[in-house]
């Protein structure tokens, strides 16, 4: 994929402006801040990326960066929406006649980072270095590590839920037999009941019996007190002696009829069979009740913590084959890896020479880098420069590097322009945003 030309609308204080790639070497002359920089590194803007708000040229409200390339395109648009701030479209990269879907992912297969910037890998830090290989070498386990974070979680709440069982105390506690034992409470009570029913029957005949003695005195009595009274009327009353002495043999007749009776006294209170060894066998029975209900409550419980047990089992064994098929994963893509000393661990994080991402040294990353350009085709056959005369690298060498790497150079170059150029060298004065 070789760049066959650059256009540039709006960016920065370039306003729009078209560059042939059509020489191993373009020069852009000019003093500072004139867009040089702007002109030779718009192509970096179509690989994806951030960009500064000031990006779009002041006044306009539209900017765009187009790459045209042996096969296809690139064109990367920037807008000032409503509210303010700038914007950019989505990439349209087609490739051969068809437009990417994914263009930002198809870009980096054609790309070669170290070749826009030899500081590429040195200038990550350990995790972006992690993700950048796990990005460049396809490793995706992202599912099982998905998986791995929602089974881990599981677990580790199946932990939390055995361990707030705590020991359960499964000493065995029969259940209390406090039927028969009411039962024989019941039948006691009864008992006493007909007791109780008997003596109440005997006091309540005896109570009718005194009743009757006590009218039959209160006759008794008034018939006495009669004959007394009649006695002592009978000198003035001697009129009356027959009938008196009449009536004193109806009285006599019925008091010898109707002796006195004897007041009889109440029946002694009969004695109740005792229920205070049957109360207290059912109130201790009660009490065996309630801890049997609760030795009941913890074989449940037990029966659910040793559940979780195996559901915790379950899952401790899924993250063990889960860790297995990552890391045979991760070992099969370590294989087919063409760079000697550099694998996966089982985390997916990249190993080289046994050193992690973070704690590689300037001379791995140099070493490293040089053989990561190789995995990459001829990218877009550009290398850009900028402050080109610190180099201090003649127009020759630049057009010989150029040569020999089958690429072009863009280089930005404070100064003038030189008097005199080879044929293959193309030089352009940059001013105010304008290639002169």
């Amino acid at each position: 994929m070789k760049v066959k030309s650059v256009e540039i609308s709006n960016i920065g204080i370039v306003g729009h402006e078209l560059i042939e790639i059509n020489k191993p070497l373009l020069l852009f002359y000019g003093d500072i801040k004139q867009g040089k920089t702007t002109l030779i590194f718009s192509p970096k803007l179509c690989f994806g990326g951030s960009y500064p708000q000031d990006i779009i040229k002041h006044g306009e409200k539209e900017a765009f960066v187009h790459v045209n390339f042996d096969g296809g395109s690139i064109r990367r648009e920037f807008y000032v929406a409503k509210d303010g701030t700038t914007k950019d479209r989505p990439i349209q990269f087609i490739n051969n006649g068809v437009l990417e879907k994914k263009p930002t992912k198809a870009i980096k297969q054609f790309l070669n980072p170290f070749l826009l910037d030899q500081n590429h890998l040195f200038n990550m830090s350990g995790p972006e270095r992690d993700r950048f290989f796990i990005d460049l070498f396809g490793v995706d386990t992202s599912e099982l590590d998905k998986e791995s974070v929602t089974v881990e979680q599981e677990a580790k709440d199946l932990r939390s839920e055995i361990k707030g069982y705590g020991e359960i105390d499964l000493t065995t506690v029969k259940k209390p037999d406090i039927a028969s034992l009411k039962l024989v409470k019941a039948n006691i009570d009864a008992e006493n009941e007909e007791i109780k029913k008997k003596y109440e029957d005997a006091r309540r005949v005896i109570s009718n019996h005194n009743i009757t003695t006590r009218l039959r005195e209160d006759e008794r009595i008034r018939k006495s007190k009669m004959k007394v009274n009649n006695l002592k009327e009978i000198d003035s009353l001697v009129r009356r002696i027959a009938e008196i002495e009449e009536s004193n043999k109806i009285i006599d007749q019925y008091l010898a009829e109707n002796p006195p009776l004897e007041h009889k006294k109440n029946p002694p209170e009969p004695e109740y069979k005792p229920t205070t060894e049957i109360d207290e066998k059912i109130s201790q029975c009660k009490a065996d009740e309630v801890r049997y209900e609760v030795y009941l409550e913890r074989v449940e419980d037990n029966k659910k913590k040793e559940q979780k047990a195996e559901e915790l089992k379950a899952k401790t064994a899924r993250l063990a084959e889960i860790k297995k098929a990552k890391t045979a994963k991760l070992a099969e893509i370590s294989k087919d890896i063409d760079i000697n000393g550099l694998s996966f661990d089982e985390n997916g994080n990249f190993v080289y020479d046994n050193t992690s991402a973070g704690m590689l040294s300037t001379s791995q990353l140099m070493t490293l880098s040089s053989e990561l350009s190789k995995l990459y085709p001829d990218s877009m056959g550009l290398e850009l420069i900028d402050r080109g005369e610190s180099l201090g690298t003649s127009i020759f060498e630049f057009v010989n590097k150029a040569k020999a790497e089958e690429k072009t150079i863009l280089a930005a170059i404070v100064g003038e322009k030189p008097a005199e150029v080879p044929e293959n060298v193309g030089v352009f004065v940059v001013k105010g945003g304008c290639i002169k």
